[in-house]
């Protein structure tokens, strides 16, 4: 067996590592040179280059799941229905970024709180209008009623002949006596 020939990518039989953990140490760092070639042949990049590309396109993933993470919790605070949620939230996952900015332009415009409260405002003034008008209308109702009865009372005294009684105390004019 020729030394420098190698049976399987990535073993040397030459290398003998005096224990296993060392071996661990080995193959780590090989799968790390391996993964750094492949992304430079990908790219076409060698070096530090290679590095900050991949860095880069890490951070896009987790810019990526962090938008899908928001569009989770926007909808669910927004859509009634879970399906539809569900709907959003593949298509930010499907579809990076370009999913996330379709649910920003048509996502509904208000929280389902505020419509809510919404409705419960408008059936709250709906009811103080209702009795407003009942108010108005008894109101209206009790001054017909007191200006047929005084109309009444007018009438009776004129046929009866009797004076009208006195004005009550500090609501008329005051007594001769104690004018000055």
């Amino acid at each position: 067996m020729p030394s420098g020939k190698r049976f399987c990518r990535g073993f040397d039989p030459r290398i003998r590592p005096a224990s296993r953990r060392y071996r661990g140490n080995i193959l780590t760092e090989q799968r790390v040179a391996r993964r750094l070639q492949y992304a430079s042949r990908v790219f076409g990049l060698e070096g530090p280059l290679s590095i900050a590309v991949s860095l880069l396109a890490l951070g896009l993933v987790c810019l990526d799941l962090a938008l899908v993470y928001w569009v989770f919790r926007d909808s669910r605070h927004r859509v009634d229905d879970a399906l539809l949620v569900a709907c959003a939230v593949i298509a930010a996952l499907i579809f990076p970024f370009v999913g996330t900015l379709i649910y920003a332009i048509v996502r509904p415009p208000e929280f389902l709180e505020d419509a809510y409260e919404r409705e419960v405002s408008i059936q709250a003034n709906e009811a103080i209008v209702k009795t407003l008008g009942e108010l108005a209308r008894s109101n209206r109702e009790l001054t017909a009623q007191v200006g047929r009865l005084e109309q009444l009372i007018v009438v009776r005294r004129k046929s009866s002949g009797s004076t009208p009684p006195p004005a009550p105390a500090g609501t008329g004019t005051a007594p001769a006596s104690r004018q000055r």
